[in-house]
């Protein structure tokens, strides 16, 4: 399990380059398995929670939410 957020975290450095702080918190409360990670910039913080039947599944969609709101956030400072 710590592998596989390891791997899929450490892509977020293409986005930004400026992370200071990440917090990954993996929970299951019986059938539901929940993924909770919050990214700390220079400036601001991001918060991101996904949630499945499956822990694998609730890290890449935690993942995959957070790189679309990073992509946005860029989007609006560049224009």
């Amino acid at each position: 399990m710590k592998n596989h957020v390891f791997t899929h975290v450490s892509k977020i450095d293409r986005f930004h380059n400026h992370v200071m702080d990440l917090h990954v918190t993996l929970d299951i409360q019986k059938l539901e398995h929940s993924c909770v990670i919050i990214l700390k910039f220079d400036h601001f913080k991001v918060k991101v929670s996904a949630s499945s039947t499956d822990m694998y599944a609730s890290i890449d969609k935690a993942v995959d939410r957070l790189k679309e709101k990073i992509r946005r956030w860029k989007d609006r400072i560049q224009d």
